[in-house]
């Protein structure tokens, strides 16, 4: 794991998962591509930062995303995440704080219902289950541009 302080990400304690992640990143996006086609998949169940995470990239409508650039950021508990989205994939990175356009913050559970669930973002922010910096509009579109849906 030496290679990942080169690119900025430490080993301590909130940032271990995520460089195993992009260590094992093909296969760990092959197991969420896999979990979200088993019978009975609950998406209540916990996730983690680092699960919410690659799970963005395994659901991003590519096609949806072609062309489109966003910056965002993501305070999931006690880690916290930029990811730019940039010809059609997602580039996530550890940070210790985001600077973005607009940041979503929250627990893994609570902002996987921001990315996957049909409530607007609007609407969670309202009722205070996740927290939202920046540009709403922006955050709601980038949002869109996830799906569950295999089909999509």
């Amino acid at each position: 794991m030496k290679c990942f302080s080169s690119i900025g990400i430490g080993f301590g304690p909130s940032n271990i998962s995520l460089a195993i992640a992009l260590e094992e990143q093909g296969s760990l996006e092959a197991l969420c591509r896999w979990a979200l086609t088993v019978p009975g998949h609950d998406p209540s169940r916990f996730i983690s930062p680092s699960a919410l995470m690659i799970s963005l990239g395994v659901t991003l409508m590519r096609g949806r995303a072609e062309g489109r650039e966003a910056l965002t950021g993501f305070d999931i508990s006690s880690e916290a995440f930029k990811v730019h989205l940039s010809g059609g994939k997602l580039h996530t990175t550890a940070v210790t704080s985001p600077k973005t356009g607009f940041m979503l913050s929250g627990t893994g559970n609570t902002l996987a219902e921001a990315v996957y669930g049909s409530t607007r973002l609007a609407d969670l922010s309202a009722k205070g289950i996740v927290h939202v910096e920046g540009d709403i509009t922006a955050a709601e579109d980038f949002l869109s541009l996830f799906s569950l849906r295999r089909d999509t």
